[in-house]
């Protein structure tokens, strides 16, 4: 039997498993359309504990001698008790809720944006792929750079997550990790919603170069000629939207497709296995054996949450979908 070990870095504190553990409960959370990963740890108050808010915290889980980071990020709380202390962190994509910018590119990729941003921001990256070519994008004040660099990442059709190291992903959904688990050995508790796709086309319109194919680099205003995209059917639940950086019928239509991909999802659910550090966001889980076979899948992962508790032990909770 697999004893569940961890290594946990609280400022100048490493907390490890064993018999003189002090931690009492462990909460990481993760998902796609939430800006932060948080961390919840909480110890006891007699535990040798140095921290303060904005020192560094990494949390490593696994078994035995094999261990997985599953956060990195910063402490921003600390709270004292009489039996116990709690410390929050949240991962560096704070600093992207926190900042609003007016800023306009021209000519520029969505990866020259977003890379722009994260270096203004000292936010590091891991891995920003090219995706749309825009001749001019405007990044406004009135949302934060998180809200906005997200609006671009569905523009592109593409994910934007902090990983598990603290490092900005803006990418399409490619999983390299695919993880199985198998009903009645790993799988604890599962949920499966179905449903109908909820939106059947969407339409872009967008804004175009003055005069109609005098080139990108025209003024701008908002022509009585429809500058028109289209992605999916064209009858049935259409999704229409105005898009200013889409200038031309080409780019509508390809901002159209990308933004559909968002919408393709047949089912969502949630999966509470035992404890699984190596599952990530970007990754993908297969279910094997499932009392329905028609859950027998491979599944995006959209959120993770590992917990560790004396109750319940070590679990994973994945949330996930099926496109």
């Amino acid at each position: 039997m697999q004893n569940v070990a961890y290594k946990i870095t609280l400022g100048g504190t490493t907390l490890q498993s064993g018999n003189k553990s002090r931690l009492l409960s462990l909460d990481v959370q993760a998902a796609l359309n939430v800006p932060s990963h948080r961390c919840q740890i909480t110890v006891d108050a007699n535990a040798p504990l140095t921290v303060n808010a904005q020192d560094r915290v990494q949390v490593e889980l696994g078994y035995d001698t094999t261990l997985r980071r599953v956060f990195t990020g910063q402490a921003s709380r600390v709270a004292a008790h009489l039996t116990q202390v709690q410390v929050e962190a949240l991962s560096s994509f704070t600093a992207l809720t926190h900042a609003h910018v007016n800023q306009v590119y021209e000519k520029q990729t969505a990866q020259e944006i977003v890379e722009n941003q994260l270096g203004k921001l000292k936010v590091k990256k891991a891995r920003v792929e090219k995706g749309v070519n825009f001749a001019s994008y405007t990044l406004s004040a009135s949302r934060s750079v998180w809200a906005n660099l997200q609006t671009l990442a569905q523009q592109c059709g593409f994910d934007f997550y902090a990983d598990h190291d603290d490092q900005a992903c803006f990418a399409a959904y490619r999983p390299t990790q695919i993880h199985q688990f198998t009903y009645g050995t790993h799988i604890l508790e599962y949920q499966w919603e179905s449903f109908s796709q909820p939106v059947d086309g969407i339409e872009v319109y967008g804004e175009s170069p003055a005069g109609q194919g005098q080139s990108d680099d025209a003024s701008t205003w908002l022509t009585k000629k429809e500058v028109k995209g289209r992605a999916g059917q064209s009858t049935g639940t259409l999704l229409r939207l105005v898009d200013a950086s889409a200038r031309n019928p080409n780019l509508a239509n390809e901002i159209a497709n990308n933004r559909l991909t968002s919408y393709k999802a047949t089912a969502r659910g949630r999966v509470c296995l035992l404890g699984a550090p190596e599952v990530r966001l970007g990754d993908a889980i297969k279910l094997a054996q499932m009392p329905v076979a028609a859950h027998n899948s491979q599944l995006r992962v959209i959120g993770v949450r590992h917990r560790i508790s004396v109750s319940r032990g070590f679990t994973t909770d994945v949330d996930w979908e099926k496109v």
